[in-house]
């Protein structure tokens, strides 16, 4: 069962080469907000890149399309464990990019609420 808390997820294939933080916060009802960390703070993901969101056990999918030409739709795919957990990308051309991460110390951010874009999904958190 997904828990609220933070991860560094790993890409590191020949497309990208990346930290991600995400959070994931659960809330009393079982409701899950998923949120890009960034500098600025907590920007919701759901919401801003649309699409699909499933969450079965302890594996999140989200079904999205890419915003960029090619439009194409990509899986992706997050199974946690206590501290570390195993992804994927899946994209019609290139098939399963598979990529790691591990459970980090949460800090108080605040929650941000303009737009996020995938620039801000990928900016690491500042220390």
């Amino acid at each position: 069962m997904l828990t609220t808390s933070r991860w560094v997820f790993h890409i590191n294939n020949m497309f990208m080469k990346q930290d991600l933080t995400a959070q994931i916060n659960v809330d009393e009802n079982g409701e899950y907000t998923f949120y890009a960390v960034t500098s600025k703070g907590l920007r919701p993901l759901s919401g801003e890149l649309g699409g699909e969101v499933k969450v079965e056990g302890d594996t999140f999918k989200m079904f999205i399309e890419s915003p960029e030409p090619p439009k194409m739709k990509v899986e992706i795919s997050v199974t946690f464990g206590e501290d570390t957990a195993e992804g994927y990308f899946k994209l019609p051309i290139w098939g399963k990019m598979k990529f790691g991460g591990e459970r980090v110390e949460m800090t108080d951010l605040p929650i941000v609420d303009d737009k996020v874009t995938l620039d801000d999904a990928k900016e690491k958190l500042e220390e």
